[in-house]
């Protein structure tokens, strides 16, 4: 069972690198030609930062699908998750301490009924 998590995790590391390397690699050939083709010097520049955002973009989608499941997050109606707040965390603990306390004074007054 340990070579295993210990496949997933190189998987997920190599994944990582080619995730990075893939946009910036092409963005710096693209760049390249696009310069020696129309003999400019700066497509190499935008393209190999765009390549950079994209690769930083990729991991960061990766990672976010391999986060723990007890990770507090929330689902927005995109499908996106997002991280809760402190706050926001605290808001939902009272929400559920609230619910049991009204659900037990609903058994309460309707005399142990529901």
């Amino acid at each position: 069972m340990g070579n295993r998590k210990i496949l997933q995790t190189l998987f997920l590391v190599t994944q990582l690198g080619l995730s990075m390397l893939a946009p910036i690699g092409l963005g710096a050939v693209v760049g390249i030609l696009l310069d020696r083709k129309l003999g400019t010097t700066y497509w190499v520049v935008i393209l190999l930062f765009l390549g950079i955002l994209a690769g930083f973009r990729n991991c960061w989608k990766l990672l976010r699908k391999h986060m723990p499941a007890d990770d507090p997050v929330r689902v927005v109606p995109s499908g996106k998750r997002e991280h809760l707040s402190e706050a926001e965390l605290e808001f939902r603990r009272w929400q559920e301490a609230h619910k049991s306390e009204e659900s037990d004074n609903k058994t309460l007054h309707n005399g142990g009924e529901n």
